[in-house]
């Protein structure tokens, strides 16, 4: 059985990599491609989060029963839902994480 020793506060790349072979290399693949997307959803929610609270139309409150304000609020408010959805998506496969958290019992018993 190999050990991984750490000398310090990182890990070696090794052991990420055995536990990317253990994963599937496909798998691994995936996960940080919905890592990645629900970051980056996240991030831009905030980004327009910021848009639609300092949108000069929106904040005239005298115009709020005109079309065009409200034409504008249903579309910051579409684009912040589907953000939304893509981050409800994105998570999905942490719901997976089970494969994930069995892994070290696979590599614990192949190396016995």
């Amino acid at each position: 059985m190999k050990c991984f020793w750490s000398t310090g506060h990182q890990v070696s790349l090794s052991v990420y990599w055995l536990y990317v072979k253990s994963m599937g290399v496909t798998l691994s693949c995936v996960m940080l491609a919905f890592f990645l997307l629900f970051e980056a959803t996240s991030i831009y929610s905030n980004i327009w989060l910021s848009e639609w609270t300092s949108d000069p139309l929106l904040m005239n409150s005298t115009l709020c029963n005109t079309s065009e304000f409200v034409d504008r609020q249903k579309s910051f408010l579409g684009v912040y839902a589907a953000l939304g959805g893509a981050q409800g998506t994105a998570v999905i496969p942490v719901q997976v994480r089970h494969v994930c958290l069995s892994r070290p019992q696979v590599i614990h018993h192949k190396h016995v």
